[in-house]
């Protein structure tokens, strides 16, 4: 494929706080813009450290963080940015976003996905009702290994079908590191029936995440209405670049601001203005 780097749809920041909070950045790219957080702004210290697999276990009394918006305001025109996280603390950052061009995003049952289709159902809901405008949800791996496809196909259509008359954008997290070829395959299957926005390759709470070879399966076989995500262990613009090369339309990572900024130089150093991918 040829084209230029506008046709990326995101990417993602991941950080998590010490109070074990997911929180994420999308930043759609026009020509690699980049999106800098201000210097002494908390999540500053926390991105480059901090990563999907640090414990999950609070260690401080939660408090809202109050630097969203001035984060917002240092970004690059012509950016749109999500802060996507827990539907807990949906409503604080979409209070605090309101009027700005930045989303508010929720994950469901994350990161084990281990919840009924009627409790997923309902937090989607939930989570859209307190200001979310973009769901995640993992599938429930015991149904995925059991090969019980009615379920996951259920599963799917009931959240897609709340997102969709929303108007709001659905991910479906395979978590692929725990999953076979054929259960991938399968996964796939149901994806391209359904249509949800995106598949995603991993939670990054797992034993692995994204690979070149799950992106191009992903790809291969979702149909065309079906965007993929990578997401989990890509922290190098070379990663960057192949997870692109290999279909991902929305990168995920902990890593993303300074892979921007290597692609940035890159950029710089070659005296154009897009890359070809």
């Amino acid at each position: 494929r040829t084209g230029h780097c506008s046709a990326i749809a995101a990417v993602d920041f991941y950080v998590i706080t010490n109070y074990a909070t997911l929180h994420r950045v999308f930043l759609p790219l026009s020509g690699f813009l980049i999106f800098r957080l201000p210097e002494g702004n908390p999540w500053h210290a926390t991105r480059s450290t901090a990563s999907p697999a640090s414990s999950t276990t609070p260690t401080s009394t939660p408090t809202p963080p109050r630097t969203t918006c001035g984060a917002c305001a240092t970004r690059p025109r012509n950016t749109t940015s999500r802060w996507s996280r827990s539907t807990r603390r949906s409503p604080p950052f979409a209070r605090e976003l309101a009027g700005t061009d930045i989303d508010t995003g929720a994950a469901i049952a994350f990161p084990l996905g281990q919840t009924s289709i009627a409790a997923k159902t309902f937090e989607t809901r939930d989570a859209l009702a307190q200001g979310a405008n973009e769901i995640d949800y993992v599938v429930n791996l015991t149904q995925v290994r059991a090969h019980n496809w009615d379920y996951v196909t259920e599963e799917m259509r009931s959240i897609v079908a709340v997102c969709r008359k929303a108007g709001v954008p659905s991910k479906v997290i395979f978590e692929n590191c725990f999953l076979t070829e054929e259960e991938k395959l399968g996964l796939c299957r149901v994806a391209r029936e359904v249509e949800p926005t995106f598949v995603k390759t991993s939670t990054g709470f797992g034993t692995g995440g994204a690979t070149v070879e799950d992106v191009e399966l992903m790809k291969a076989n979702v149909g065309p209405n079906v965007q993929v995500k990578a997401a989990g262990g890509i922290r190098t613009a070379d990663a960057f670049l192949a997870m692109v090369h290999a279909g991902a339309t929305r990168i995920g990572c902990s890593a993303g601001i300074p892979i921007i900024e290597e692609l940035r130089r890159r950029m710089e150093a070659d005296g154009v203005d897009a890359l070809e991918v």
